[in-house]
């Protein structure tokens, strides 16, 4: 018995360390897409960020993310680090990876340090995974941006009007 409720403290435990949490270096939040689609973010098991999830996810809370306001590297709610893939410019978070991207914020909006745009592409699984635009994508693929649950994000220096234009990112309605 007293082994069993250590066991359940101790899992208890590791639950816990794993729920993201503010802190003054940290701004924690969940990302809905804007633009032609407006959707939560999801993952799946192998770190691969999506939308329009299929009718399994519907009762799945989205995705939460972590972003460090002093490195700039962004985490999900597992502690992977997450980053754009150099091969198939998916949009993913996976542990042991060293080189992740920079993220930076401009109001509520998420993008890469480089200001690259962002498509959703559909897959055969029907769910739109995220990439990274660049220009080799079907008809089928929508432009979209990424917008942070809090308003917590660092902000990069310049005009955000600009920025925006230059990621890709539609208009806010």
């Amino acid at each position: 018995m007293k082994i069993s409720l250590a066991l359940f403290i101790f899992g208890l435990g590791a639950q816990a360390a794993m729920v993201p949490k503010d802190s003054k270096d940290e701004c924690c939040f969940s990302l809905k897409s804007m633009g032609d689609l407006k959707q939560d973010t999801f993952q799946d098991a192998n770190g691969l960020l999506h939308l329009h999830t299929p009718e399994e996810h519907l009762h799945k809370k989205p995705s939460k993310f972590c972003l460090n306001k002093v490195t700039n590297a962004l985490k999900d709610d597992q502690g992977r680090k997450c980053y754009i893939d150099k091969k198939t410019k998916h949009f993913k978070c996976n542990h042991g990876f060293s080189d992740a991207a920079s993220f930076i914020g401009e109001g509520v909006h998420l993008f890469t340090e480089k200001m690259e745009g962002l498509v959703a592409c559909p897959s055969r699984k029907g769910q739109m995974n995220l990439f990274v635009h660049h220009g080799d994508h079907a008809n089928e693929c929508k432009y979209v941006a990424l917008k942070a649950s809090e308003d917590c994000l660092p902000q990069k220096n310049g005009d955000k009007k600009d920025k925006r234009e230059e990621a890709g990112i539609p208009a806010e309605e």
